[in-house]
């Protein structure tokens, strides 16, 4: 389902966004994938301690992996998408300086 205007058009803008959040999602999956792979091929071929240091390091950066594509969403919706952009600036932002004191210059 791509974003779409109201004559039934898709628009360039949710394409991008799409893209974007495909790419983000696969390049985050990998290291579990990965990891995932390794557990279950060499996992068993390694020595306890060389395991339980590989395990510890590899599972972090894996699982971080995911984290941050799940935290990263909300930049690219508002690098890619116009609407996105305008709501953050008129609602949030100005939410943001209204709690701050802060006048908008």
């Amino acid at each position: 389902i791509l974003v779409r205007r109201i004559t039934g058009r898709t628009k360039p803008q949710g394409v991008v966004a799409y893209v974007y959040v495909g790419i983000t999602y696969i390049a985050s999956g990998l290291p579990v994938i990965l990891y995932s792979i390794y557990r279950r091929l060499l996992a068993q071929k390694l020595s306890p301690e060389l395991r339980a240091i590989f395990d510890h390091h590899v599972a972090i950066f894996a699982f971080f992996a995911m984290f941050i594509n799940a935290m990263s969403n909300a930049f690219l919706y508002y690098i890619s998408l116009d609407s996105f952009r305008v709501f953050v600036n008129r609602r949030v932002l100005l939410w943001v300086h209204k709690i701050r004191g802060c006048t908008r210059s």
